[in-house]
């Protein structure tokens, strides 16, 4: 039986680098046979409890497109330290336990991959971690989440040309994460 996975990307630049990375990882995906649907951080708008009664159509699509999955995986950059507001709106939005859907998250697999400064992504990761891990979430992350370090001759150019050693951790990330679905 075909798996599915959603990809999201915590970042809606066009040329984002963890888009970038999100296709080669979609790609490997693909490879395998492995069906997956990119779901974008801006279908749904910020969180807002007055909306929990009748919940808007975005959101409602989300939370039907991660129900139907069987994992989800992360791109995220890394602002500040920290998972982008977007990408944590989303998440909360997923985890909505008040609504008919219930929280999506729930034991769904999740996995992680940030490509960022000098860090590696380590604070979004950690945050996005911690996400995962909170109690009323109870994401199960089979997987440790992988950060690379983008060059900072790539942040003042704008362009991110992957080595081939990045493109195979993505790879092989997108393997692995197949392997625990």
């Amino acid at each position: 039986m075909s798996k599915k996975i959603i990809v999201i990307v915590g970042s809606l630049r066009d040329k984002s680098f963890n888009g970038l990375a999100a296709e080669i990882a979609e790609s490997a995906l693909s490879e395998q046979g492995v069906e997956f649907e990119r779901l974008r951080v801006d279908s749904v708008p910020l969180l807002d409890m007055d909306l929990a009664s009748d919940l808007p159509k975005g959101v409602v699509d989300a939370l039907k497109t991660v129900q139907s999955a069987d994992g989800v995986l992360i791109f995220t950059p890394e602002n500040n330290g920290q998972m982008p507001g977007g990408l944590k709106n989303l998440l909360d939005w997923l985890n909505h336990s008040n609504s008919s859907y219930g929280n999506v998250l729930k034991d769904k697999k999740v996995g992680a991959i940030s490509l960022a400064g000098a860090s590696a992504g380590a604070g979004a990761l950690a945050q996005l971690q911690a996400y995962c891990d909170f109690p009323y979430v109870n994401a199960a992350t089979p997987l440790d989440f992988l950060g690379l370090q983008i060059s900072p001759e790539s942040f003042q150019t704008g362009e991110f040309k992957p080595t081939e050693t990045d493109v195979a951790k993505i790879k092989k990330y997108a393997a692995d994460f197949i392997a625990v679905l």
